[in-house]
């Protein structure tokens, strides 16, 4: 089992495929593409392609992201 990691200064990365609260989407952060999905599900609505999040952790490959 992945256990998940906040990292101790925060990224922000721009949103490929769109992130949904309960569904993950891609994220173009340091020079590569990641999955990603909300830190917190609860956050709200869904983030478009094109719009920035902030990196706050990972679960394995999985970056944890919020809303700006």
């Amino acid at each position: 089992m992945n256990a998940s990691m906040l990292f101790p200064s925060d990224g922000v990365a721009r949103v490929m495929v769109a992130i949904h609260p309960y569904r993950g989407g891609r994220i173009a952060y340091q020079s590569t593409f990641w999955p990603a999905q909300f830190v917190d599900p609860s956050d709200g609505d869904p983030i478009p392609c094109g719009s920035q999040v902030q990196v706050v952790g990972r679960v394995g490959l999985t970056q944890l992201v919020k809303p700006l």
